[in-house]
């Protein structure tokens, strides 16, 4: 990777904003050095980023800055999020949706702080990550994460067993105060997991207090089959607002007074009342739509959809408390949700979402938060190339504005280079700078 001489254009221009959150110039200067290494650096840990600038400080001073220093994060993304709202080109609109949804952040180290073992549907196996359930503001022009709640495991009435089993292998390491200080340190492990044990529902729940907090004008939520229940939609309706999600085909109905699961209800559909609709997008669609009441929920919208004629394969269900909206208004609405999986690709491909090598949680938090800052920006970039007619090459995703970001860094360095040249300065000793 090459050297970085000078912060890019993107972050010396936004990274006023955030001055104020910071104490001291040496913590400006930190949040500064994170988030352009988030963006350009291959490697994105501390010790990655801070090897990348020209401008050396303590190789310990960027990880101390992330894990010790005194400063509020959570300020930091709010100011991100108010920052986003009052940008004509990124602010949010009525017709944009939040979406609600978890992604792994997956991990090796054992003893990295709030890093569980989470079963992983891509893989069907439990692995070691930290889960973060998020919301995103998505809209036809942009995209962004909202906030975050990371998620632990509720601890089963086995844990202390295991770990008093544990302590036992052990023992022999042990006098018997210290044995006894051992099973009191677990027994208050344990009581603070249950404190701070939350449901997913719950923490949706608090993000989109969160996000009605950021006064974010979309009108509709939407998320998938797993967080869809009672007390998730009341949450949403408190607010006035609308909900689209996905329904599984074992949830129960009431029709015509008798009790069916929905897989039994679509089999007594006759073909022909599914009718072709195109989506904004052009995709396709043969749907049946009906309002209907299910369990818990009460009366909804229901669409049963397939992508093509024979109606073959597993339909979509789509449900919503939109009991006046067409299907191809569920479905537009409901297909800016796929955003949120290229949010999570391209934060783990190219901002590090997964790739801090931080072991306290404190710093793990903040290094999230940068994630998302660094995204909108990049964000910015992409939304503000595609406004700008004058640009031959247009931005057109995060990767190529990460990648623009990185040739312009590449031209400042020959720029230093260059100057160090007519100040006489000898080839040795500008080398062995780039080689530091």
């Amino acid at each position: 990777m090459i050297k970085i001489s000078h912060l890019p254009q993107i972050v010396q221009q936004h990274a006023r904003n955030y001055k104020a959150i910071f104490h001291n110039k040496a913590q400006y200067q930190h949040f500064k050095q994170y988030i352009t290494g988030l963006m350009i650096c291959e490697d994105k840990t501390c010790t990655g980023i801070q090897s990348t600038f020209l401008e050396k400080k303590s190789v310990n001073s960027l990880d101390h800055f992330m894990i010790h220093t005194q400063w509020p994060e959570a300020d930091m993304n709010r100011k991100r999020v108010h920052d986003l709202q009052h940008r004509p080109e990124t602010a949010s609109r009525a017709e944009g949706v939040v979406c609600i949804d978890d992604t792994l952040s997956h991990k090796t180290g054992k003893h990295m702080e709030e890093a569980e073992f989470h079963f992983d549907h891509s893989t069907r196996k439990m692995v070691l990550a930290h889960n973060l359930v998020t919301t995103q503001y998505k809209d036809i022009h942009v995209s962004y994460p909202l906030d975050y709640r990371l998620y632990h495991r509720q601890p089963d009435k086995t844990f202390i067993a295991k770990a008093y089993a544990n302590l036992d292998r052990q023992i022999d390491l042990f006098n018997e105060k210290q044995y006894a200080l051992e099973k009191l340190k677990i027994l208050l492990d344990y009581r603070r997991r249950v404190k701070r044990f939350k449901t997913k529902i719950q923490l949706a729940i608090e993000l989109i207090e969160q996000a009605e907090s950021f006064c974010i004008k979309a009108k509709t939520y939407v998320f998938d089959s797993w967080f869809l229940c009672k007390e998730l939609v009341k949450a949403i309706e408190s607010y006035g607002k609308d909900w689209i999600s996905i329904l599984k085909s074992n949830r129960k109905l009431l029709v015509n007074n008798q009790i069916v699961n929905v897989s039994q209800y679509i089999r007594q559909i006759p073909p022909s009342s599914y009718r072709k609709i195109q989506s904004k997008h052009g995709h396709p669609y043969w749907v049946f739509t009906k309002t209907v009441r299910v369990k818990s929920l009460g009366k909804v919208r229901l669409v049963i959809s397939y992508d093509n004629p024979q109606l073959q394969g597993d339909p979509t269900l789509l449900v919503t408390n939109r009991k006046d909206w067409e299907p191809v208004k569920i479905i537009n609405t409901y297909e800016l949700r796929g955003s949120i999986d290229a949010f999570y690709r391209d934060a783990k491909q190219h901002l590090g979402l997964e790739a801090y090598q931080l072991r306290n949680a404190n710093g793990i938090k903040r290094h999230w938060y940068f994630v998302f800052l660094a995204y909108s920006l990049l964000m910015l970039n992409v939304r503000r190339s595609k406004l700008n007619k004058r640009l031959t090459a247009k931005l057109a995703t995060i990767g190529e504005s990460s990648r623009a970001l990185a040739d312009e860094v590449t031209v400042s360095l020959i720029l230093w280079i260059y100057r160090n040249f007519q100040k006489n300065k000898q080839a040795d000793e500008v080398i062995k700078c780039l080689l530091a």
